[in-house]
């Protein structure tokens, strides 16, 4: 997408910001992807005291003012200037050709603009400034460009606002911790409610506070640790931490603030893995699965201890250490020694012995500290050990992972020791099963030879982020003319490229033909490959795979309770062996069973579960899979905008290597979601762009493409189509034909079409409640037109549906229903 000759913005509803008119962050993602490697100006700005008001002239004058910057940013859009509404009140202008002269005029004129420009609502008229903060420096490096514009927009705002500030190093670095309660609090703040926060010591609460107060300086913010609130005034917050609350007084004010003030109630809890891989992503920090879990057991997510973290980023990585500095003591530490370091982990990073009572933890303190694993500095001990040692704490004995010790010497110049070389491999595909693409990668630098395995893995981690032709490349390096030939049709099931059976005789083999006979839809073939198979003399991992592909297999010919029942004996075998990846790929293909069966609630548990996990795994390929699987079930529930913002966020990523069938199935999916959401022009528009991608390869086009293009034009065009224009080869199953021909017949007969609305209920023919509510939601679609007939198919559409699970949807039906 791009703007026209003219200068004004293209039409395209993906990337347009319904309010504002100018573009949306999903088109920022994809600007960022055509603009590679290009030097740029980024303006982030916001409204001075923008809640202010929402409060003094009501939420309307929020979305009217937010309509007038847009309106502004609109007058000033040409092809190198892309103005973007970034979320709420944050803006975002992208400069392609300007230097800082020619920045800080467009600058200046838009703070004038804004300034002199008045709002009316109801009589009333107010004015509005602006603060904004600027950064230059090249799209690469686009996560800090957006860090140091942020950075500079907090300096306009410490200068008293209406101003602008371009970054520079000598700025304050503000650092914005990551707090899942955060959101919730400043919806309620914005309503004006009182609220209590709950926390312990340490858990963040003036971190929070202090952030609170930058968006909200105006409420009455109180932490009860160092403020009284015997004469409290709402709107409040009160930040609490009962175990300090020892005396009768402190007990009792907050008695009396609950009994007399309605408080909505929040307590603090430690941050996720998900917040911790944000924290250091956004301090670019190293993210891998290992050291997310690492500095998560280190710091119990403790804000304090992350913070911490950052200014010793030695203390956890790991190859800056010596083996036998850690490793060869390693195996002398007892278990009670590691219980005592599980407690230490939670005082924090750093801790004096004096401060220690519990169990004689001193006595272990001074243990610890002779086996190395604690290092004494100026009366405090500091974590001496790397992260992998969590990991091996976890799946093997202590004794047993002094066995792995080699991989440190490998850092010492000891690359040509056989010895050493096979314990590395050993390792390394370990922290692969493991899932850990990052670390495996980092590892494999220093191994310079070009073995089978080492190539093989490198393979594999390229397949996982989507690289398919680097993947191949790395194949044909590979000498061993079975496994080359077994990794090329691994590669080829995971890229969509035509599949041929391998037909060899040993186990990895043949459940690649497994995978193959399930692609090929050969169900003879299946079961021909599985009578070869002897499972009591399979690996775990190979059974984990046995059981998974078995889980796929039933998937294919509909056996929903079986494919639960192997499914899950895979995530068990996965668990167990700590396959942490593959774990996440068979609790997302169990999301998208759930999903099949109208379970979205579930559906959006596992495949949110799986996404977590392949970001911080690096894999890029299963984490787009698992965007569009949450997208397509958020699209299911009818939570459209949020469906929206994983399709758009997966097309501006869009790799030049991914298959063009991964392609069409997002644009395919966005069209559909349209037409849920009785959007017929824009999903014609996507479903017009899938069908030009094969067009343009000179491929067939698949007949769920072509079914949903037959479904758009009986929606739009029904007075005009007749039943035999309806090629059989334009609908998928007998279901929709009867449909079709039920909605072309009955267009002037009322009760004809509500009447087999109701056969479909009665009959259901193996659809689920969720497919028959849709199916007659579509044939509302078709007659919307008939207000009588729509009503009451949606009605019924209701009807079918009437559970918890699918509010949403249920009251899109109402709300269509309300129109005229």
């Amino acid at each position: 997408m791009s703007i026209d000759k003219s200068g004004n913005l293209l039409n395209d509803p993906l990337y347009i910001d319904d309010l504002t008119g100018i573009y949306n962050k999903r088109f920022l993602n994809k600007l960022m992807k055509e603009k590679s490697n290009k030097d740029i100006a980024l303006c982030m700005f916001d409204i001075d005291d923008f809640k202010s008001v929402n409060d003094l002239y009501g939420h309307y004058a929020g979305d009217l003012t937010i309509r007038e910057i847009g309106k502004s940013l609109q007058n000033i859009s040409d092809k190198k200037m892309y103005p973007i509404r970034f979320g709420g009140d944050e803006f975002i202008i992208i400069f392609t050709e300007h230097n800082k002269e020619d920045v800080e005029e467009i600058i200046s004129y838009l703070m004038k603009g804004f300034r002199n420009n008045e709002i009316n609502v109801d009589g009333k008229a107010f004015k509005i400034t602006c603060s904004f903060g600027i950064s230059f420096g090249n799209t690469s490096d686009f996560t800090d460009l957006i860090k140091r514009a942020d950075r500079a927009l907090y300096a306009s705002k410490d200068k008293g606002k209406n101003t602008y500030t371009f970054f520079s190093s000598d700025i304050r670095a503000v650092v914005n911790m990551p707090v899942s309660i955060e959101r919730s609090i400043k919806t309620h703040m914005s309503s004006n409610k009182n609220i209590i926060i709950t926390g312990g010591f340490n858990s963040g609460k003036t971190l929070l506070a202090n952030n609170l107060k930058r968006f909200y300086p105006t409420y009455n913010i109180i932490e009860s640790e160092t403020d009284s609130f015997e004469n409290i005034n709402p709107p409040f917050i009160i930040l609490h931490n009962p175990a300090i609350s020892i005396s009768s007084e402190t007990i009792r004010s907050i008695y009396l603030v609950k009994k007399n003030f309605k408080c909505i109630s929040f307590k603090m809890n430690n941050y996720s893995k998900r917040e911790i891989s944000e924290f250091l992503l956004k301090n670019n920090f190293n993210r891998s699965l290992l050291m997310v879990n690492y500095v998560d057991l280190l710091s119990s997510g403790n804000p304090r201890i992350l913070m911490e973290l950052m200014k010793y980023q030695n203390i956890y990585d790991f190859p800056k250490y010596k083996s036998e500095e850690i490793w060869g003591i390693i195996s002398m530490v007892k278990k009670e020694y590691i219980a005592a370091l599980k407690k230490i982990n939670k005082l924090g990073l750093r801790f004096n012995e004096n401060d220690v009572y519990e169990n004689n933890i001193t006595q272990y303190v001074s243990l610890l500290n002779d086996s190395m694993i604690l290092e004494k500095k100026n009366d405090k001990y500091f974590y001496s050990y790397p992260p992998i040692f969590f990991y091996f704490e976890k799946k093997n004995s202590i004794k047993s992972i002094n066995k792995h010790s080699h991989i440190f010497n490998m850092a010492n110049g000891l690359k040509n020791n056989k010895r050493v070389r096979k314990a590395f491999r050993g390792l390394t595909e370990k922290i692969f099963s493991y899932g850990d693409m990052l670390t495996v990668e980092n590892l494999l630098k220093n191994e310079n030879r070009s073995g089978d395995w080492r190539m093989e893995l490198l393979a594999r981690i390229s397949a996982e982020r989507g690289y398919f032709k680097e993947a191949y490349k790395y194949v044909e390096r590979i000498k061993n003319s079975v496994m080359k030939q077994r990794l090329n049709s691994f590669l080829n099931i995971k890229s969509g490229k035509k599949i041929s059976f391998l037909n060899h005789n040993d186990t990895e083999s043949d459940l690649i033909d497994l995978m193959a006979a399930i692609s090929k839809n050969q169900h003879g073939k299946f079961y021909s490959i599985i009578e070869k198979i002897n499972i009591d003399e399979l690996n775990e991992r190979q059974k984990m795979s046995y059981y998974f592909i078995f889980g796929l297999f039933c998937r294919a010919k509909n056996e929903t309770l079986n494919t639960l029942k192997y499914l899950r004996q895979a995530a068990g075998i996965a668990s167990i062996n700590h396959y942490v990846m593959d774990y996440a790929k068979i609790i997302m293909f169990i999301g998208m069973l759930h999903d099949d069966r109208g379970r979205h609630s579930n559906a959006l548990d596992c495949l949110q579960k799986a996404l977590r996990i392949f970001e911080i795994s690096c894999a890029e390929n299963s984490k787009e899979s698992a965007m569009l699987n949450i997208a397509v079930v958020c699209s299911n529930r009818g939570d459209f905008d949020k469906a929206l913002a994983f399709f758009s966020e997966l097309l501006a990523n869009n790799n030049s290597e991914r298959s063009m069938y991964f392609h069409h199935i997002i644009l395919n999916n966005i069209s559909d979601m349209y037409l849920k959401w009785w959007k017929i022009d824009e999903s014609e528009i996507y479903n017009q762009k899938c069908i030009e991608l094969f067009k343009n390869s000179k491929m067939a086009i698949p007949s769920h493409v072509s079914d949903l293009r037959t479904r758009i034009n009986i929606a739009k065009n029904i007075e005009n189509l007749h039943i035999e224009s309806i090629s059989k080869n334009d609908i998928m199953d007998n279901t929709e034909r009867e449909i079709v021909k039920a909605i072309i017949g009955a267009k002037n007969v009322n009760k004809t079409i509500v009447k087999f609305a109701q056969t479909l209920i009665a009959n259901k023919n193996g659809l689920s409640d969720f497919e028959i509510s849709e199916y007659i939601a579509y044939i509302a679609l078709c007659f919307r037109n008939k207000i009588v007939i729509r009503n009451k198919l949606l009605a019924l559409a209701m009807e079918v549906i009437d559970k918890k699970e699918y509010f949403l949807r249920r009251k899109q039906f109402k709300s269509l229903m309300e129109e005229k």
